[in-house]
């Protein structure tokens, strides 16, 4: 009878009904089904990281590519790139006559930080195989030597990387 007594002096009216805090079972069961849908939906979506990987390496692939461009106009000698199924190198050729012959041998470019333009495809991911140079004026060239007057294109993934034959331009 105290509590109901405290009640009383606290201003709550006589009679009238207590009601418990907390949550009903109805509500409770509701938010867990409701947790357990967006588990179902977002899990799959967060481990599938395919798509992502995928972007990534197309992204590396085209920044990579301007920057062979980008060495043979600051050059003035052939930079080489190959992609293949294992993944993309950047090469100059040495050993020759000068840097613009191809009777050399092919040596890996190194980056900035020390590592080496030797970039591997992540796994699950596709990338069209390409071999061809810019010369010293940032034009594309086939892996012969010979000038290309179409339009180049690497398909990574889902995007197309493609490299304007006049200009060496890379989208």
């Amino acid at each position: 009878m105290s509590h109901l007594v405290a009640l009383v002096a606290a201003g709550y009216p006589r009679g009238a009904p207590l009601r418990a805090a907390g949550f009903t079972l109805v509500e409770l069961v509701s938010v867990m089904v409701l947790i357990g849908v967006l588990a179902a939906v977002a899990t799959p979506r967060f481990f599938a990281t395919e798509v992502f990987a995928a972007n990534g390496y197309a992204a590396e692939l085209r920044a990579a590519i301007r920057h062979a461009q980008a060495v043979a106009l600051a050059s003035g000698c052939a930079t080489r790139v190959v992609v293949d199924a294992t993944g993309l190198r950047l090469q100059r050729w040495r050993g020759g006559t000068d840097c613009n012959d191809r009777s050399g041998v092919a040596e890996t470019i190194g980056r900035p930080g020390g590592d080496t333009y030797d970039i591997r495809a992540p796994r699950d991911v596709d990338a069209s195989p390409g071999d061809f140079s810019f010369d010293g004026f940032g034009r594309p060239h086939a892996a012969n030597g010979s000038a290309i007057d179409t339009v180049l294109a690497l398909d990574v993934g889902t995007q197309r990387i493609t490299i304007q034959p006049d200009t060496g331009l890379v989208e």
